[in-house]
């Protein structure tokens, strides 16, 4: 009977997910998604508290230091070793990370502070105070991204294009050519 109205409950799921609406509430849903923005923030909420507990998704406690029991750390590891998994789950961390760094991105102006290039390839976030490495001791490079948005956009960082980045780096002593360009041209003039 259970597995019964298990399939009832996907069904249902399914059905309202079809049509475009939130599979708890009678919210649309995110595009592609079967819950609305409401749902899900609730459902993070839930699975981080849960986490915090030490306790994994099934119910069971979790490793020590972990998210995930021994049996659920099995299963995703058989579930990534097959390669359609792991590309589709590679394609889908690729694509999010992609659009948390264009979130980031706009968030701090969308342009270089400097000289003013806004091609997002070429835009990368600097530390205004060249102390990157308390940030880069605290966090891995894989979530830079998404540990901006976490920490609410923090006040130290700025965007700079790649080359005045690395010429403020390596040639500016910490400030970029183009800065030092303009000084002097102040400075010059009577």
């Amino acid at each position: 009977m259970p597995t019964l109205r298990k399939e009832e409950s996907q069904r249902y799921r399914n059905a309202r997910k079809q049509s475009g609406r939130c599979s708890n509430c009678p919210n649309p849903a995110l595009p592609n998604k079967g819950q609305c923005h409401n749902c899900a923030e609730k459902r993070r909420r839930r699975e981080r508290a849960r986490t915090s507990k030490g306790i994994c998704g099934c119910g069971q406690p979790a490793r020590e230091n972990r998210a995930k029991c021994q049996r659920c750390t099995d299963i995703h590891t058989r579930w990534m070793a097959r390669p359609e998994n792991k590309s589709r789950w590679r394609a889908n961390v690729t694509e999010k990370n992609r659009q948390r760094r264009i979130d980031v991105l706009m968030h701090y102006g969308g342009k270089c502070v400097c000289c003013g290039e806004s091609e997002m390839p070429f835009l990368t976030i600097d530390h205004i105070h060249n102390d990157g490495k308390k940030d880069r001791d605290e966090v891995f490079s894989g979530y830079w991204w998404r540990w901006i948005i976490k920490n609410n956009y923090p006040a130290h960082l700025q965007v700079l294009c790649w080359n005045c980045n690395m010429a403020k780096q390596h040639y500016g002593g910490g400030i970029c050519p183009h800065q030092l360009k303009q000084q002097a041209a102040l400075s010059a003039t009577p």
